[in-house]
């Protein structure tokens, strides 16, 4: 990454270098979509527990700022999150559609975001 979060840390290669508004044509091509970025760093998931991913879930200092309720709209609306549904040729898709995991985010809201126990 580089100091603003694009890229492979060279300021000469940024994720824009490869990725575009939409999917490449080519079959495992370069993905695309809407302002294509990976996520900070500080919201990463690899190598947290359940527990750990739901509490940074809930925690607005952690998820971008943001309230559950807006969490659910931007996973159902957000085209770079919606781009795990479409991933184009040769990608398998997320379980699931955006509107789906959307009202799973709000059932869960609803029931009081519980986490689970380590």
């Amino acid at each position: 990454r580089g100091t603003d979060g694009s890229g492979l840390g060279n300021p000469g290669l940024r994720c824009d270098t490869c990725h575009f508004e939409s999917n490449s044509k080519d079959l495992h091509g370069p993905p695309g979509a809407e302002n294509w970025h990976v996520a900070p760093a500080e919201m990463v998931w690899w190598q947290k527990s359940s527990a750990q991913i739901c509490a940074q879930i809930k925690d607005p200092t952690r998820n971008g700022g943001r309230s559950l309720e807006e969490i659910a709209i931007h996973v159902r609306d957000d085209k770079l999150v919606g781009w795990g549904w479409e991933p184009g040729a040769g990608r398998e898709p997320a379980p699931g559609s955006a509107e789906e995991t959307y009202l799973a985010l709000e059932r869960w809201a609803d029931a009081g975001a519980p986490c689970p126990v380590e």
